[in-house]
């Protein structure tokens, strides 16, 4: 708790205090790209690093990323394109660069690009990372899941990589091993909301209705804001022979957006 309150505290000052060097523009960015999720101002803060400093590759490549996420597919090339003139043996560049061809429908380019990736740092988990993200993007589950492993192989501690694999065995409707690796990612990140709120919706599919309301109770503390784990979470407790805690659970997620909660209110709640 004390860790938190800290780290707060340091990303209010960054965000509040008068950016001057390229770093201190790039760092703003991030926080607005990744904590705030505004990546307008993110741009905003990177384009002002790269003015600072023409030849900040990370800048490139974290405007980049926004970019993508407001759909500038065009400028994101451009960016990732900049980093490997830049630095030519940027696996990572060759790597998302790569996803943006495949999201572009330039499959054989992208496959290109990941084969460069992996060839100039074999050892690298991100590059073996953003290839199963193409092979999931083309529905090749099975062969996502064999490029996460690869990089779980190299990396054992990334949690991210165990709720990838999670997501892909729930597309594959292996519950089982989608449990697993969700609960391994638990274990290495106990504040992973997707890994919670997807194990609790298998435990609800399960009827392992009171291990599902543990899991949603978590991802609601880490993330109170979806309303989409108070409403499963309602579901579980309905299930579970509590209507009106499951009513009230309802009509949160309804006050935080989850429209097709009010149906069951209707139908349940009157």
């Amino acid at each position: 708790m004390k860790t938190t309150f800290i780290l707060a505290v340091l990303l209010f000052a960054v965000i509040n205090c008068n950016a001057q060097t390229a770093k201190e523009y790039w760092f703003r960015g991030q926080i607005q790209a990744n904590f705030e999720n505004n990546h307008q101002k993110a741009v905003f803060n990177y384009n002002m690093a790269i003015k600072i400093d023409p030849k900040y590759a990370m800048a490139y490549s974290s405007r980049a990323y926004s970019k993508r996420q407001l759909g500038d597919i065009k400028g994101a090339f451009a960016d990732y394109n900049k980093v490997i003139q830049l630095q030519p043996d940027s696996s990572a560049a060759y790597a998302n660069r790569g996803l943006l061809k495949v999201i572009t429908h330039d499959y054989k380019g992208g496959m290109q690009d990941f084969s460069i990736a992996i060839e100039k740092n074999p050892k690298d988990p991100y590059g073996y990372m953003i290839r199963a993200s193409a092979k999931e993007t083309l529905l090749d589950y099975r062969g996502a899941v064999l490029y996460v492993e690869r990089a779980i192989k190299l990396d054992p501690e990334n949690f991210h990589a165990f709720q990838i694999l999670g997501n892909l065995y729930l597309q594959l409707d292996n519950l089982a091993l989608a449990k697993a690796n969700y609960t391994k990612a638990i274990e290495l990140n106990a504040m992973d909301y997707t890994s919670h709120f997807n194990r609790g919706n298998i435990l609800l599919q399960e009827k392992f209705l009171s291990a599902a309301i543990e899991d949603f109770d978590l991802a609601i503390a880490i993330n109170p804001k979806n309303g989409n784990p108070y409403f499963r979470r309602g579901l579980a407790k309905y299930l579970n022979h509590n209507k009106e805690a499951a009513c009230l659970d309802f009509s949160k997620a309804g006050e935080l957006g989850v429209d097709e909660v009010y149906d069951l209110i209707k139908q349940n709640c009157n």
